[in-house]
């Protein structure tokens, strides 16, 4: 008899680390934006009734709202950041008690971490109005072409400076401390957000990142940032502990320009060829895309019959679990290959895709 949707959803899934689902059902990451300064810390007493309800949903899976790993560049007023002091009292009692509360009714979750680049306006955080946010390169973001769109992005964002090593190497020990201490706290696991034009997505694109140096100048070179977190937060972070990645799958910028689906792919490649990762989110576009297509065009593409191809061929992975977050609707995606297909919801439409 062949399973129906709902009998594949409610399977316990175990991925690589070795954490087991309890189904595929996966809560999405959703800014809360309701942490306060000076510290950001989890708002755990605004987070009791949300965090409490969606514990007790029945979820597989909880991934947290946005945690940046710098108070100085928020990607929104109220994000909770992971700071240099937060494995320390009375920080780490408000990040053990959040894990507490988003787990007691037993669903895993894991944080999702994120660093906002040349996304982060002036006054959602520390950073000054006269101090500039971080890019890969100086490419200063273009959301229309109007004399008055050009004033208010300035005005907000600014021209972004390009980083130093000195500031690579800083991005990459407040991840590294985003993980340990979401792991301190008692999650189970973290989340790498490398999509939507925030910093870690703008090493992976051609267009906001222009180096020539061991970080950019070749699709290889552009992932070189995302190689070196996978690999220092698993050195500091071994199994069971749960690592994920989230990335575009495209940009979906004018031809010729921003992360293509080709390039796209050849990075989910390396994802499962390290070994490291437990699962990838799939989702796609930026600030600066024009087409608002994300539900029709990525996952109804080749590039998900690709990567389905990649996972059907690995066996030290053979399980991944994709999701589709929309800007309004939240749309799930799930790949396994013991399944026998892909189980797609698109707007409330489910189909299968049979291989």
């Amino acid at each position: 008899m062949t399973a129906t949707a709902i009998d594949l959803l409610s399977r316990p899934l175990t991925l690589p680390c070795g954490l087991t689902l309890p189904n595929r059902l996966v809560k999405c990451p959703m800014q809360e934006t309701l942490a306060q300064a000076p510290f950001f810390d989890p708002p755990v007493s605004k987070f009791e009734n949300l965090y409490s309800q969606w514990a007790s949903a029945q979820y597989g899976l909880i991934i947290t709202g946005q945690v940046q790993v710098d108070p100085t560049y928020l990607s929104i007023k109220g994000d909770v950041v992971c700071h240099k002091d937060s494995s320390k009292q009375p920080h780490q009692g408000k990040w053990k008690r959040w894990a507490d509360i988003a787990q007691r009714e037993g669903t895993p979750c894991i944080v999702q971490l994120a660093h906002p680049g040349r996304m982060s306006p002036a006054g959602a955080g520390n950073r000054p109005a006269d101090l500039a946010p971080i890019c890969p390169s100086s490419v200063p973001v273009r959301l229309g072409e109007s004399w008055l769109d050009k004033i208010a992005v300035n005005k907000v964002l600014g021209t972004p400076r390009e980083m130093t090593h000195k500031d690579i190497d800083e991005v990459v020990a407040a991840f590294v401390n985003g993980a340990v201490v979401s792991r301190m706290a008692g999650f189970k696991g973290c989340q790498l957000h490398a999509a939507h034009g925030f910093l870690l997505s703008q090493f992976l694109s051609p267009h906001t990142n222009r180096r020539e140096d061991e970080y950019g100048g070749n699709p290889k070179k552009r992932l070189a940032l995302l190689k070196r977190l996978v690999t220092e937060i698993r050195n500091e972070c071994p199994r069971p502990y749960c690592l994920s990645v989230k990335l575009n799958s495209a940009d979906y910028m004018a031809e010729g320009h921003g992360l293509s689906q080709d390039e796209g792919l050849e990075q989910v490649r390396w994802l499962v060829d390290c070994g490291e990762v437990d699962f990838v989110e799939i989702s796609g576009g930026n600030a600066e895309n024009k087409t608002g297509k994300l539900h029709s065009q990525s996952l109804s593409s080749p590039f998900a019959n690709s990567q389905l191809k990649i996972a059907l061929l690995k066996t030290t992975m053979s399980r991944f679990l994709w999701q589709h977050p929309g800007r309004k609707a939240r749309e799930t995606v799930r790949v396994d290959s013991n399944s026998g297909g892909l189980l797609c919801r698109f707007c409330g439409k489910s189909e299968r895709i049979e291989f």
